[in-house]
């Protein structure tokens, strides 16, 4: 039996959407096509710029709703591409609560950390969606046994009703090896990324920044072939990959990384070993529990088993109290915190 993975999960949830209701997001109107084949779930569209966050990347908002009556929320002002990969995508997180339920097992035998399990979910819907809009067919007809460059990239885009991210989701789902397609803003920040399954998690936010000195911050402007970069730079889990890149009229770029050079190269990539990786971090909370779970983006360390806490917030600085072994209150005089007392 196979492995489970998020790509599995992923393939068994767009099992359970009809031949028609993929033609219908293909190719018609979205918003319609949720409301004719996914009844009584609506989409409507919202006059908010965007609802990105840490851990969603597409502009909209799934809601179970009362009484039955689910909704998915999508920014008015994102392309009619983009809309039809964030409803896709929504349509993903509807699915796994209702009839695809019983792939929330799956998904939770992939992590012990409920950050960790968020952003898994993430992932699936993104494949989930890459899988409705872009099919096999085309994979097959302009990537076939190549190596991935940015032109199949674009040249899916350009050819298909897909949005730039969900071409990228769907070729770094047929990756086999460590590698990722990042889709680079003007501003030279990362727009989107869509990791490998053997990259694996956890994945590079929109808006990240770049080594300044590398490839990804010349995407826009240059091409380049085959050298190397920091894959999410300056956080944890960064590796080196190589990279190519492809501008796109001057307003955005598309790169492609790889641990596999596209062309001959006599650099070989290094196994980047963070300053923090060798640490133990105790947590500040629970004292005696080692910080071992997960990353955090932000403090760019590991998360607490117990309590699921990072180093971003600190606990007051009361003393340790000698009974419960815990930093907690203490009555003024008391021996021991108000809970012990």
């Amino acid at each position: 039996m196979p492995s489970t993975s998020t790509a599995s999960i992923a393939a068994a949830l767009a099992q359970l959407v009809s031949t028609d209701a993929i033609y219908d997001l293909r190719f018609g109107e979205p918003q319609k096509a949720i409301e004719r084949h996914f009844a009584p779930l609506k989409a409507r569209s919202l006059p908010r710029a965007n609802f990105v966050n840490d851990m969603c990347s597409t502009d909209g908002w799934y809601v179970a709703g009362d009484e039955g009556q689910p909704w998915i929320f999508f920014s008015v002002g994102q392309s009619e591409r983009r809309a039809r990969f964030t409803i896709a995508h929504e349509l993903g997180h509807h699915l796994l609560v209702t009839s695809g339920s019983a792939l929330l097992d799956d998904l939770d035998e992939l992590t012990e950390s409920v950050n960790e399990l968020t952003a898994l979910e993430e992932s699936v819907c993104h494949q989930f969606a890459g899988a409705l809009l872009i099919p096999d067919s085309d994979l097959v007809e302009v990537v076939g046994n190549s190596q991935i460059l940015p032109g199949h990239v674009l040249e899916l885009w350009r050819h298909g009703t897909a949005s730039l991210e969900a071409v990228a989701v769907r070729v770094a789902g047929i990756m086999t090896f460590s590698g990722a397609v990042v889709i680079m803003d003007n501003d030279s920040t990362v727009g989107f990324c869509a990791s490998s399954q053997k990259l694996g998690q956890p994945w590079w936010r929109r808006g990240s920044s770049v080594d300044p000195a590398g490839p990804l911050s010349r995407t826009t402007t240059s091409e380049i072939q085959a050298t190397i970069e920091t894959y999410r730079y300056g956080l944890a889990h960064s590796s080196q990959l190589y990279c190519d890149t492809l501008p796109v009229n001057g307003k955005f770029g598309i790169a492609v990384l790889s641990d596999q050079p596209s062309t001959n190269s006599s650099k070989v990539l290094v196994e980047l070993q963070p300053r923090w990786r060798d640490e133990v971090q105790f947590c500040e909370w629970c004292i005696t529990e080692e910080r071992d779970v997960g990353w955090c983006d932000d403090c760019k360390g590991q998360r607490c088993r117990r309590c699921d806490r990072c180093g971003c917030i600190a606990p007051a600085n009361d003393p340790v109290c000698p009974s419960c072994r815990l930093r907690s209150p203490r009555r003024p005089g008391a021996m021991v915190c108000r809970d012990c007392d």
